[in-house]
């Protein structure tokens, strides 16, 4: 049972496209008809999951400023249950990356949360209700990360089961259920793993980096994600421990800007040059997840959402450099 996967614009869009949003939130979920179609229709792409020839799902996708907007994704009640909704999903997140998407949202049932969690979508904010029903909004802020991943599972699936994909056994890239160790090799990819984490902190951030390297660090995803940590949760822990300061000082970096708003509630300071230093670099979340490379300069390295054990040794490291190091004056003082 193959699903294939096609594009459509709302004008020319086969008549299935209705009649599955119909079936589906009209008909079993009593949604107004006057709600479920709406002027966002016509400027979004269309997209129809069929197997040997019929059609048996539908979502759309509205770009804007680099944002996919994934809804309306409906599939027939004959058909759940059988990985055809995330296969979905990844197939327009795949064509969004393609049109300049850097990231997803989407607002969903909260009875599906557990699906999109296996896409790499985590849950922001509280639940709320449209028309009638439970919702909440996920995103997705490094989509290329499950994208990827995506694509090996396409390359090992078996021919006989083409639409059982191996990343929907676990949350994919989710804090605190992802297990699995992801190796990197490139800025990209550490920079995709560092925004993806951070977005989902809720407690603690502790970065150690030779001077906050702007190719990870300096992003508004992460700085928006750690202002909203530090401005919603009065107890969070946000610390920098950098090695050389000179390249802060020499050029703006968004999380050195953020941190003097916020002094109150972010920390940086400069490891001691007498105390032992191994040029390492790690990203340390909550109690739960790291992201670690031998050396600063040289992007290899690994991460993993889920390893408590790892954390709490990586943590000791971290703390230990952070009690011999100082607080960096000139950095505080230069101008907003």
């Amino acid at each position: 049972m193959q699903v294939i996967v096609t594009r459509h614009e709302w004008t020319d869009a086969p008549s299935s496209v209705k009649q599955l949003r119909r079936e589906v939130f009209i008909e079993e979920q009593d949604v107004p008809e006057s709600l479920e179609w709406d002027e966002s229709d016509a400027i979004a792409q269309h997209f129809l999951a069929s197997i040997d020839g019929k059609f048996v799902a539908v979502a759309r996708l509205i770009i804007c400023d680099g944002l996919g907007k994934i809804g309306r994704i409906a599939v027939s009640k004959a058909f759940r249950g059988k990985g055809i909704a995330p296969q979905l999903i990844l197939e327009i997140m795949r064509e969004g990356l393609t049109q300049g998407c850097t990231e997803f949202y989407l607002s969903a049932q909260t009875q599906a949360q557990s699906l999109y969690q296996k896409l790499g979508f985590f849950y922001s904010g509280e639940t709320y209700l449209d028309a009638g029903i439970e919702h909440i909004d996920m995103f997705n802020k490094s989509p290329t990360l499950i994208a990827n991943l995506y694509t090996q599972s396409i390359k090992t699936q078996s021919p006989n089961t083409p639409n059982k994909l191996n990343i929907l056994n676990q949350k994919n890239f989710i804090l605190g259920a992802d297990s699995n160790t992801h190796r990197f090799s490139a800025p990209s990819e550490c920079k995709d793993l560092a925004t993806t984490l951070i977005c989902q902190s809720k407690n603690t951030v502790k970065i150690l980096s030779h001077h906050l390297n702007s190719e990870i660090f300096d992003n508004e995803n992460i700085r928006e994600a750690l202002s909203k940590l530090a401005r919603t949760n009065p107890r969070c822990e946000i610390q920098f421990l950098i090695a050389d300061e000179r390249p802060l000082v020499q050029r703006s970096h968004r999380l050195i800007e953020l941190m003097r708003r916020l002094p109150s509630r972010i920390s940086l300071r400069t490891i001691n040059k007498n105390y032992p230093y191994d040029e390492s670099s790690m990203t340390l979340i909550d109690r739960e997840a790291v992201i670690f490379q031998k050396e600063n300069s040289i992007y290899d390295g690994f991460s993993n959402f889920n390893d408590a054990g790892r954390n709490k040794q990586l943590s000791e490291v971290f703390n230990t450099l952070w009690s011999h190091a100082a607080e960096s004056q000139e950095l505080r003082q230069l101008k907003l």
